[in-house]
Order: C-alpha cells, then sequence, then structure tokens
C-alpha cells in the first residue's frame, strides 16, 4: 500500500499531461506559469488555470481522468491483496489525499531569462511522512489481524482491508506539513504563447514527489 501510495498519483497526472497541453495560449511570466502548473496539478486548484489556457471544462475532464486513474490504483492495490474496497472508501481516501495536498504551499522564482528560456526556481513544502511509526503500526496491524477469526474467509478479509483502510485515512488526515522547502531550477520555454516545463513530465514527477514528502 506505501508503494502505490508514493507512485498513484504520478501515474494519474502523467496520463492526463496531454489533454493540458492542447491550445494553450496564455500570456503570463514563467515564474506566475510556474505556480499555476503546480498549484493546479499537485494541489487541484484551478482558480488561474485559464491564464495559461486551460479552460475550465478541460480542467474538469482532466480532474475526472485523474480521479478514475487514482481509484482504480488503490482497488487495484486491495484486489492484489485478496481484499475489497468499497467506491465510498475510494472516494473518501481521494478526497483526504487531495485535502493533504492542499496544504502544501510553493513560490517561484525566475532566476535568469531570455526571449525564449527561463529558468525557474520552484520551492515547496512537503506532507511530513511518520516513517518513524511505521514499526509499530506493523505491529499492531499484526497483533489486530492475529486477533480475527479466520475461519469465516468473507468476514475476515472485510475486516482486515476495513482496518486498512480506517488507519489509512487516519495517517492522511493526520500529516503534517513542513516548515522546510526542498527546491530545484527547472528549464522553462515558450510554447504556444506560453511559458512552459521544458519537460513537463519531469516537472510533474519531481513536485509530485516532493509534495508527498518522497
Amino acid at each position: 500500500m506505501k508503494r502505490i501510495r508514493k507512485n498513484l498519483f504520478v501515474l494519474s497526472i502523467v496520463v492526463i499531461l496531454p489533454m493540458l497541453l492542447v491550445g494553450c495560449k496564455p500570456k503570463v511570466n514563467a515564474d506566475e506559469s510556474a505556480k499555476i502548473w503546480f498549484n493546479y496539478l499537485v494541489k487541484e486548484d484551478a482558480t488561474s488555470i485559464s491564464k495559461i489556457g486551460v479552460t475550465q471544462e478541460t480542467a474538469k475532464k482532466v480532474e475526472q481522468t485523474r480521479k478514475v486513474t487514482y481509484k482504480k490504483a488503490i482497488k487495484g492495490g486491495f484486489t492484489t491483496g485478496g481484499l475489497k474496497i468499497e467506491e465510498k472508501q475510494l472516494e473518501q481516501m481521494y478526497l483526504a489525499y487531495i485535502g493533504a495536498l492542499k496544504k502544501v504551499s510553493v513560490t517561484t522564482e525566475v532566476v535568469s531569462k531570455t526571449s525564449k528560456i527561463a529558468q525557474v526556481k520552484v520551492k515547496e513544502t512537503y506532507i511530513i511522512n511518520q516513517q518513524a511509526d511505521s514499526e509499530k503500526t506493523k505491529e499492531d496491524a499484526n497483533k489486530y489481524i492475529e486477533s480475527l477469526d479466520p475461519t469465516n474467509a468473507q468476514k475476515f478479509n472485510s475486516e482486515v482491508a476495513k482496518y486498512i483502510f480506517d488507519n489509512e485515512i487516519k495517517k492522511i488526515k493526520n500529516s503534517k506539513i513542513s516548515v522546510a522547502t526542498k527546491e530545484k531550477t527547472f528549464k522553462f520555454v515558450i510554447k504556444d504563447k506560453m511559458w512552459v516545463p521544458e519537460d513537463i513530465s519531469e516537472y510533474t514527477k519531481y513536485t509530485y514527489k516532493v509534495a508527498l514528502g518522497n
């Protein structure tokens, strides 16, 4: 589940990137463009998305595609473990992740710029992983599972799935955001009258992984 949690948002974003790069013709500075892309891709904040040429209609389609991809990844993780998760639980987990990511902040700064190329420094806070509790969490989970009656397979699987889900939701909702920041400088180029990351896949993967505390 931890491995899935680290990669599922990156996967969902990679799926929808082509939808965002069609017909974009805004006129904003490179640093502002970097912040708008970050806020939308990481925090699902579409407030200023029109400034980088993405319509609200496209934004909604992208969000729906991301949600479907996310839920599919989580459901697959449970299914692989022989467990079942309900649609309502998938929705709750998705909203919990988005809620945590909305707390992350970003600042952007143009380091250097020519007429066609800009170097933009992106500094972001991130969700603090509670890895110090991982061993205790594992021990508690093992004790709980050992306390269950394994003779009724359906009930056993249902209770294990609920235990995993409840703990995952609790962990997400209790997430803390760092005071410290991580930073990286990205090259932005002009495309269709818009400043965009030269390698938008790299930009997306990096900012997401950092935001998730990876």
